[in-house]
């Protein structure tokens, strides 16, 4: 079993393509459909058993990325966090400011910079095998 990743995003599709490929290239992959289910899931899960990377959007329903950032700050997750979205300028400047915040990969990426970004975030090589070429 590889390391563990807690996938944040509204959209089912990115939530079923990039989950995919993070398997495939044999990441451990919790998904999470917004803000609060993500936070649902850290407060039923054991902190020894937290994802080693959070794969967050920013613009979701209920909680957004932020809220979920704030949430992450409050319980003392010591991960890295790799923000997933359509990030603006404003977006960066206000992001500078969570300490967790280890990675931006803007959307639309392609799945080789989102395994290469994560790879990278958790210490392995961005050789991971590409399931195939694909903007998300």
């Amino acid at each position: 079993m590889g390391s563990s990743i807690l996938l944040v995003d509204d959209s089912s599709d990115i939530r079923q393509l990039v989950g995919t490929a993070l398997e495939f290239a044999g990441y451990d992959v919790s998904t999470a459909e917004d803000g609060q289910k993500a936070l649902d899931f850290f407060a039923r899960t054991p902190k020894d058993r937290y994802p080693v990377v959070v794969v967050l959007d920013i613009m979701m329903p209920n909680v957004n990325g932020y809220g979920v950032l704030e949430g992450l700050s409050r319980i003392g997750y010591n991960g890295k966090v790799a923000i997933f979205s359509a990030v603006e300028k404003e977006d960066r400047a206000k992001l500078a400011g969570y300490p967790l915040v280890s990675a931006v990969i803007k959307k639309p990426s392609d799945i080789k910079t989102i395994l290469d970004t994560i790879g990278g975030l958790i210490g392995e090589s961005g050789d991971q095998d590409v399931p195939k070429e694909g903007t998300l």
